[in-house]
């Protein structure tokens, strides 16, 4: 379910992606936030909580992916994205170098 609702919100965002000004931080944003998203959606965990294996230590990451999409999806909303912050997320989670977030429009 927080996978499912988190795709929904992005899914909403990018399709207002046209109303908002592209410029580069919130591009950079939108991709950070479309790593996020793939990333809480590996099947690894769903697997790994399926087995019956690590099940706390999936449930953790996929927490906090979806949490840090959030957090990006609601400064992208706001208008307020902290470039300190959205760096740092994008050090700690560099998976999918270009990620295309606009094949999440609905």
């Amino acid at each position: 379910p927080l996978i499912c609702q988190a795709s929904q919100t992005f899914a909403l965002l990018v399709s207002d992606l046209n109303k908002m000004d592209a410029n580069p931080l919130i591009q950079r944003a939108l991709r950070q936030a479309s790593r996020e998203l793939l990333l809480a959606s590996a099947s690894d965990w769903p697997f790994m909580i399926h087995a019956g294996s690590t099940v706390e230590y999936a449930m953790q990451r996929i927490r906090e992916h979806i949490s840090r999409f959030h957090f990006l999806a609601q400064a992208i909303s706001r208008g307020s994205i902290d470039e300190k912050h959205l760096s740092l997320l994008e050090k700690l989670n560099p998976a999918f170098e270009e990620p295309s977030f606009k094949s999440f429009t609905t």
